[in-house]
């Protein structure tokens, strides 16, 4: 099964779906347990998806599209081997609301790169970005928000809260399936690195699933820091950025942690870098072609629906529980401040944070 090449057959008749692999079966599932926007994980990999009515798609692990395949229908076709296939990467970035008056300057990648800016904001200055206007919030609802809780869009509809969807959902965004790494930006960075594609790219390809840097503002790993250091107006207030939204209780979400487990000496186990465990999320490139890439954005996710937005306290948790340990920068190749500028990026300030950014109680 691990051979690319070859020839698949999909069977989709009296109710069944059936996929053979080089005359090898790999899966028989009912029509009924395949379900709209939900993905369907079979043996060595595969993965299906319906997209539309009584149209499928099947995708390999790899993340390449192998066919449409219609309802009460047999298809057949060649799998292609992806072995040197050159990877699709995609920068993201949602802006919500006027935060940004533009997408952030960047400069050609060495690798071929596309960068996608999700917006609602009218007469965006792109600077060369993709612009894409579609409220997949909406149309590719998250399958984790239940709409129960604190955070969940019905109930905190925050252009804050709305752009963690695209930040911590983004496997949902049918435009994104074919990117085998996504690097998500803040709106604030400004890439300034022709090879930040390919550095991201060699440190993935050495099995790490995400690449992002540690919080340059603590000299410490403990997660109690990163909770105590977000007490402020955008958590606290229940209403900033002249909208409303419900009180994000930071200290509540630290200590059900520490009540779950979450082991705060865990981290310098791990490594000798005083600050390896608490990240600062503003550049983060995750591996889609990891099995553990869609369990971690949607673990990630949760902590935000169930607790609040505040997604830096949530990452070291989800990192921890899942025994995952993301590569992480500065090192020898990139140097730098993290929350200011390094050897990739530059983070401005928000544009409209002085006009705009105030608490309200």
């Amino acid at each position: 099964m691990d051979n690319l090449n070859g020839k698949w057959i999909i069977d989709i008749s009296n109710n069944k779906l059936k996929i053979l692999i080089n005359n090898n079966q790999v899966s028989i599932l009912n029509k009924n347990d395949i379900v709209y926007k939900k993905y369907i994980y079979l043996e060595h990999g595969y993965f299906f998806m319906k997209i539309y009515d009584n149209q499928y798609r099947l995708y390999f692990k790899n993340r390449d599209t192998l066919n449409i395949i219609y309802n009460n229908s047999i298809s057949e076709g060649k799998l292609l081997s992806s072995l040197n296939k050159k990877p699709k990467i995609a920068y993201i970035t949602a802006i919500y609301g006027p935060y940004e008056a533009e997408c952030k300057p960047y400069v050609k990648q060495t690798i071929d790169s596309d960068f996608i800016c999700f917006t609602n904001v009218q007469n965006m200055k792109n600077n060369n970005w993709i612009i894409d206007k579609t409220e997949y919030h909406y149309l590719n609802k998250s399958d984790i928000d239940n709409g129960t809780y604190r955070n969940s869009l019905i109930n905190n509809k925050h252009t804050f809260n709305i752009a963690k969807y695209y930040k911590q959902q983004h496997h949902n965004i049918p435009v994104l399936n074919k990117y085998d790494i996504v690097i998500w930006l803040d709106g604030t960075i400004e890439i300034k690195n022709e090879r930040a594609s390919e550095y991201v790219l060699n440190k993935i390809n050495k099995n790490n699933l995400i690449v992002t840097g540690t919080h340059g503002r603590t000299i410490k790993n403990k997660l109690e820091h990163e909770t105590s250091d977000s007490n402020f107006y955008r958590y606290t207030s229940t209403y900033w950025f002249n909208q409303k939204q419900p009180y994000q209780d930071i200290f509540s979400q630290y200590q059900e942690y520490i009540n779950e487990g979450y082991d705060e000496e865990y981290w310098g186990k791990i490594s000798s870098d005083p600050t390896y465990g608490l990240w600062i999320t503003c550049f983060l490139a995750i591996n889609m072609n990891s099995n553990d890439a869609i369990p971690f954005l949607n673990n990630w996710y949760l902590q935000t629906l169930k607790h609040t937005t505040q997604d830096q306290i949530g990452f070291p948790y989800v990192c921890q529980k899942m025994k995952i340990h993301p590569y992480s920068y500065p090192d020898i190749e990139i140097t730098g401040i993290t929350h200011i500028e390094t050897d990739l990026y530059i983070k401005h300030e928000h544009s409209n944070t002085h006009s705009q950014l105030k608490k309200i109680n």
